[in-house]
């Protein structure tokens, strides 16, 4: 039996049989680290809080996956009579949007404003605070912070 190859394009080889074998996989590519901050102001400019997500990307073409994710938060001193619970911090999640895909590293905070009265508070305001960075699969870089 006899089992001849030849070269295509440096990705792979057929056999006799001119069956299409990978030998290897596209190599990865790496983003610099990269991040996204925002800082929360009050109405007098004092500020309140800031949250951050930072990430480190590889990515290849068709796929990207996160190699390094971190996120921040830190309380300023017109911040604390606000109640924060971080929820996520330099959390990963994958995205798939219209046949791409993206992965993205964020820092998400719940914020409540609370007026409070001795042992009583009421709360007059509540909103989730988020900041992200993100890589798409051909190594592009994006981030925004959001509150709703």
């Amino acid at each position: 039996m006899e089992n001849k190859t030849k070269s295509i394009n440096n990705i792979g080889h057929t056999n006799s049989t001119d069956q299409l074998q990978i030998m290897s996989e596209i190599p990865y590519e790496h983003t610099p680290l990269k991040s996204t901050t925002a800082t929360a102001y009050n109405g007098a400019g004092g500020k309140l809080f800031t949250l951050e997500a930072e990430g480190q990307w590889q990515f290849n073409g068709s796929d990207v996956q996160a190699t390094f994710g971190d996120g921040d938060f830190k309380r300023h001193f017109w911040g604390s009579t606000l109640n924060i619970d971080v929820v996520n911090r330099g959390s990963e999640r994958p995205l798939f949007i219209g046949g791409y895909k993206y992965s993205e590293i964020y820092t998400k905070a719940y914020v409540e404003s609370v007026f409070g009265i001795r042992w009583a508070g009421i709360v007059y305001n509540s909103f989730n605070a988020e900041v992200y960075v993100g890589a798409t699969q051909t190594g592009n870089i994006y981030g925004a912070a959001v509150a709703d």
